[in-house]
């Protein structure tokens, strides 16, 4: 499957003004492939909207209940 095409899903994971540095995990149950989008949500004046752009490719998973989980 193409990731570019896949379903899009938009969700916050930092609160504007939370305190640095600051981790969070993401999960994934798919071995398709993932196309994440890290943007601001409102850019901050001068700022680029968007931070970064991950293209995770597709993997053949040995195990049935595969999850893929990601650390920003």
């Amino acid at each position: 499957m193409d990731i570019e095409k896949q379903q899009s899903k938009s969700s916050k994971i930092f609160d504007k003004g939370c305190s640095l540095p600051n981790l969070k995990s993401l999960t994934f149950n798919k071995n398709d492939g993932i196309l994440l989008n890290l943007t601001y949500n409102p850019a901050p004046e001068g700022f680029n909207e968007n931070l970064a752009t991950y293209k995770i490719l597709p993997c053949s998973p040995k195990e049935p209940d595969y999850k893929l989980i990601i650390k920003i």
